[in-house]
C-alpha cells in the first residue's frame, strides 16, 4: 500500500540508527549470551562423563545449539533496526546468515582457544593473553560478518567495510567477553551463568555496536541522500 500523496515513509536519521542499531545489540546479546552461556553449561554439565567420540559429538552439538540460540536473537533484534533502513532486505535473510555466521564463529573461536590450550604453549603474561584475545576475536568478528556481508552486499554499495569494522569491533569485544566468563566455573549454578553471561552480553554488545553502528551509519548514507533526493527530483 503506497501512502496517501505519493510521500515516502521517513527513513531513520544517522542518530537514530546508529542509537536503534546499539539498542538492539544490547538488547540481543544480553538474551542470546545469557542463554547461550546458560545452554552450554547444561549440556557440559548433563554430559560431563562423555568421553573420546562421545565428548567431540557433544562438543559440536553445543555449538550448534549456541551459535542457533545467540544467532537468532541477535539477528532478529538488529533486523528489526535495519528494516526502516532496509525495507528490502528479507527477515529471514538476515537472521539466518547472522546464526550460520555465529555457529561458525564459536566453532572457529572455541577450535582455536582449545588448540592454545591443549598443544600450544605460549608465555603465560598478560601481554601473551591479551593477543589471543582479540586474535580470536578479530576471527570470529571476520566470520561472523562475512555471513551477513553476503545478504548486506545485495542491499548497499560499500558493504565490503561490513567485515573489516567487525574484525576490529570483536578484537575488542571479545576482551569483554573473555573477561565476564572468567567469572564462570565449572560448578558454577546455570542460573548464575545466564546472569554472568547477560551482563557480558551487555558490556560486549554495546561495544560491537557502537563501533560496527558508526560504519553501519556510512555504508547507508550515501543510499538515503539519493533517496530523500527523489521526491525533490520526481516533483521538480
Amino acid at each position: 500500500m503506497k501512502p496517501p500523496g505519493g510521500i515516502r515513509p521517513a527513513t531513520p536519521t544517522a542518530v537514530s540508527l546508529w542509537r536503534g542499531w546499539v539498542l538492539a545489540n544490547i538488547a540481543g546479546d544480553m538474551v542470546g549470551f545469557g542463554l547461550a552461556a546458560a545452554v552450554a553449561m547444561g549440556i557440559a554439565q548433563l554430559f560431563q562423563r562423555a568421553q573420546g567420540w562421545q565428548q567431540a559429538l557433544v562438543f559440536m552439538f553445543s555449538i550448534m545449539v549456541v551459535g542457533l540460540v545467540e544467532g537468532s536473537a541477535v539477528g532478529l533484534a538488529e533486523w528489526l533496526a535495519l528494516r526502516r533502513a532496509l525495507p528490502c532486505m528479507a527477515r529471514g535473510d538476515w537472521v539466518i546468515a547472522t546464526v550460520a555466521g555465529a555457529i561458525c564463529a564459536w566453532a572457529a573461536g572455541m577450535l582455536i582457544g582449545t588448540r592454545l590450550g591443549e598443544g600450544i604453549a605460549l608465555p603465560g603474561t598478560p601481554l601473551t593473553s591479551a593477543v589471543v584475545v582479540v586474535s580470536i576475536g578479530a576471527i570470529a568478528g571476520v566470520v561472523l560478518s562475512a555471513f551477513q556481508w553476503l545478504v548486506l552486499r545485495w542491499a548497499v554499495e560499500g558493504a565490503g567495510w561490513w567485515v573489516p569494522a567487525h574484525a576490529g569491533a570483536w578484537a575488542l569485544g571479545m576482551i569483554a567477553a573473555f573477561a565476564g566468563t572468567s567469572a564462570i566455573q565449572d560448578d558454577t549454578p546455570v542460573a548464575r551463568v545466564a546472569f554472568v553471561g547477560a551482563a557480558t552480553g551487555l558490556a560486549m554488545g554495546a561495544l560491537v555496536a557502537a563501533i560496527t553502528g558508526l560504519v553501519l551509519v556510512r555504508v547507508l548514507r550515501p543510499r538515503s541522500t539519493l533517496v530523500d533526493r527523489l521526491p525533490e527530483q520526481s516533483t521538480g
